[in-house]
């Protein structure tokens, strides 16, 4: 049963890999288009030091800058959420965590946008309002990055950026060193970093470059900040706590980022995606599938799964890290 089970699941894969423009972008290279902005984050805190910065294709058009969320209530005095394009904030968080091999931390960093378009043309699967994506930095006992894991905070288009900090044999088993493509995007197959020592007093930054529209990861690059800025207009980013997501402001007092109650508890207000949920809810047996989620410790009423295989929901929990790097053969 569990055979006929995954071919079905190939052969669904396959099938929305065959729509234009759906789970799969043809991006042909990882070359960013103009106009851009960095938004550049900056501090002394170790979450401050390890942040990325975001290079963001086409940000003249408001759903591909990013934004911090904003509410209000209509007529009826409902609660209504969206993303403010003008108003850029990245949200972190520190979480350590232990393998049977060593001790790491993650800084977690999360950014959200308007929305991914519903065109009909290009038709994009993924379309829906206040979308996000996390980028997690995993540090070792050394604080040295050794790990980025990019995903949507729908759990999909999951991506590990292994460093050249981690030691080989943490690799998962067939792993290409030179590159890797992932639903059409080039990422490198080992992000080479130098240390994080400041520079010609700058410190070298990450740098991971957002597709337009689709706001997937279509690079991540180490450069000098000062390149970045010479080339890219600059905007300083605040970095905000996670904690900061449970209470934004409306009429004098504060509502959540996220659903607390109900059926959607755990899930990002208004993140309905109606084509996930025509296309893919039957056979992945999730109702919820493409809505963005709460993502950290404890109990957030959702399952961070990042496999849509639904017998495999539990072991890619991103929730549990160790649990999760070892599903997907991560030998840290």
């Amino acid at each position: 049963m569990e055979n006929i089970l995954k071919a079905l699941h190939i052969f669904i894969i396959l099938l929305l890999l065959a729509l234009p423009g759906c789970a799969y972008r043809d991006a042909g290279n990882s070359t960013i288009s103009t106009p851009t902005t960095a938004y550049i984050p900056r501090g002394s805190s170790l979450l401050a030091r390890f942040a990325p910065v975001f290079l963001v294709e086409n940000d003249h058009i408001p759903h591909n800058r990013i934004g911090s969320p904003i509410a209000w209530k209509d007529q009826e005095g409902t609660v209504h959420l969206s993303i403010d394009p003008d108003q850029p904030a990245l949200y972190s968080q520190q979480i350590p965590f232990q393998t049977p091999k060593g001790t790491y931390t993650n800084l977690i960093y999360r950014i959200h946008f308007q929305e991914t378009p519903s065109t009909l043309s290009p038709f994009y699967l993924t379309s829906g309002k206040n979308v996000g994506l996390l980028v997690i930095v995993t540090l070792n006992v050394r604080e040295q990055p050794v790990l980025i894991t990019s995903v949507h905070t729908c759990g999909c288009y999951l991506a590990f950026s292994p460093t050249s900090f981690l030691p080989l044999e943490a690799l998962p088993a067939g792993w290409n060193k030179a590159t890797q493509q992932i639903y059409g995007e080039s990422l490198p197959g080992i992000l080479k970093l130098t240390t994080n020592q400041p520079h010609n007093g700058r410190a070298p930054r990450t740098v991971v470059a957002i597709r337009a529209d689709t706001h997937r990861v279509m690079g991540i690059t180490q450069e000098e900040e000062l390149d970045l800025t010479s080339r890219h207009k600059a905007v300083t980013t605040p970095l905000l706590t996670m904690q900061t997501l449970q209470a934004i402001a409306v009429d004098g007092t504060t509502t959540s980022f996220f659903e607390t109650e109900g059926a959607r508890k755990g899930y990002v207000k208004e993140s309905l995606k109606p084509r996930e949920r025509l296309l893919m809810s039957w056979w992945t047996m999730d109702w919820h599938i493409g809505e963005d989620k709460a993502y950290g410790p404890g109990d957030t009423g959702t399952t961070f799964y990042t496999s849509t295989k639904f017998w495999a929901r539990d072991q890619s929990d991103m929730g549990n890290f160790p649990q999760f790097l070892r599903y997907w053969g991560w030998n840290l």
